[in-house]
């Protein structure tokens, strides 16, 4: 039992450790392929001229195509810019992942669209069923309530009947009990005396409130009159006391006239104006100074160099392997279209690739017709490898430390 145990441990280690291994020869495989195999690209530019009378834009016609693609069109990639506008297309093992997540999209669309009319089918049900409910309680209680209409009125009756009986005993018993003497008569009357002269002393009271009131108020307005005609006579010797002030001979002109005012204000003006432009110029010959002392260490002019070296080995290893052009061109200037040609020729490209560039002296609008073909690849490797040696440079890492630096500063 042991050893069948231990085999079949032994088995289970195998299994793991192949699996690990060919998970490891994928994940190798993969990375050489990302490293090694290039990335091909293809871009056609067309043009044509435009031959209607009242179109300006000569680029108006203008068409642009790019094409990726990586491990024989395993992973295809094409824009295309045109009159139209941009359209997309991505495949990935000749699957075409827009429409692929489109198509995804609508039937998460259709199944919840599905589960909405399920949920209002449930839901419609339902309240069926509740309304029925409800109509059959409705008719029970209106059952029960007649009944109980039909008992309370029952009930009242026999009560009616009963309090009409008591009501007659008890007349009868009052007027054979109750008769008047002369002690309650004059009990009576003298309590009524009581409540006359109790009412009587209250109007006058009411009477008389408001009136003392008034006389209050009155009072209140005379005494606080009195108090600001003081206060005036106070103020008035004052202001008599003190007309020197009042006086507009004595006034600083200064600050009476506007014009003296505005004079101001141009002058600060003036100064605020000068300062600023002192400032920014200042700002200006300091940047100079510190760009001249940064291009003139030696440290800094190493890395510029090392950088351009790395940019002009990239440039070499990705520019097009194949270049193809045919375009006539004009400047609506012989001058100017000679210009350009003269530009054009000291063009080492021209000259490496069958291009052929045939400038319009005659017309006298400014076109650009015809299309060019350019096809080349692109390696990570070369990247990598210019990526690493200028990590390797002691002086253009001091150099970018520096700068991040001076950046999170």
């Amino acid at each position: 039992m042991i050893k069948a145990m231990g085999l079949f441990l032994l088995m289970l280690l195998k299994i793991a450790g192949w699996l690990l291994l060919i998970l490891l020869i994928i994940l190798l495989a993969a990375l050489l392929l990302v490293l090694f195999v290039p990335v091909h690209y293809d871009v056609l530019a067309k043009n044509e001229r435009g031959m209607e009378p009242g179109q300006k834009n000569p680029a108006a016609d203008l068409r642009l195509q790019l094409k990726v693609s990586w491990l024989l069109h395993l992973v295809y990639v094409s824009m295309q810019y045109g009159p139209d506008g941009l359209t997309n297309h991505i495949r990935v093992a000749g699957i075409d992942i827009p429409k692929f997540l489109a198509k995804r999209a609508e039937k998460k669309e259709n199944r919840k669209k599905e589960n909405h009319k399920s949920k209002n089918y449930k839901n419609e049900n339902h309240k069926n069923r509740n309304a029925k409910k409800n109509k059959k309680s409705s008719k029970q209680e209106s059952v029960t309530d007649e009944f109980l209409l039909q008992e309370s009125l029952t009930e009242e009756s026999i009560t009616q009947d009963s309090v009409t009986e008591e009501s007659v005993t008890e007349k009868s018993i009052t007027q054979d009990s109750f008769v008047p003497t002369q002690e309650n008569i004059c009990q009576n009357d003298s309590t009524s005396e009581e409540i006359k002269k109790q009412k009587f002393e209250n109007d006058k009271s009411e009477i008389n409130q408001p009136g003392q009131d008034h006389l209050e108020q009155n009072n209140r307005k005379q005494n606080k009159s009195k108090q600001r005609n003081d206060g005036n006579r106070k103020h008035g010797v004052l202001k008599h006391g003190n007309r020197k002030h009042e006086n507009p001979k004595h006034e600083n002109p200064k600050h009476g006239n506007p014009k003296h005012e505005k004079i101001k204000q141009s002058k600060e003006k003036e100064k605020q104006n000068q300062k600023s432009k002192q400032n920014v110029l200042s700002k200006i010959r300091s940047q100079f100074r510190r760009f001249h002392q940064e291009f003139t260490d030696e440290v800094n002019r190493h890395a510029l160099s090392r950088l351009w070296t790395e940019l002009l080995k990239l440039l070499k290893s990705y520019k097009p392997r194949k270049l193809k052009a045919d375009i006539s061109f004009s400047l609506a200037d012989p001058a100017l279209t000679g210009m350009a040609t003269g530009v054009i020729s000291l063009m080492p490209v021209i000259y490496r690739y069958p291009c052929s560039i045939a400038p319009d002296f005659t017309s006298e609008k400014w076109y650009v017709e015809g299309e060019i073909l350019a096809r080349g690849r692109v390696t990570v490797f070369v990247f990598l490898l210019s990526l690493l040696r200028l990590l390797r440079d002691k002086k253009f890492m001091y150099v970018v430390r520096r700068l991040l630096k001076r950046g999170g500063a």
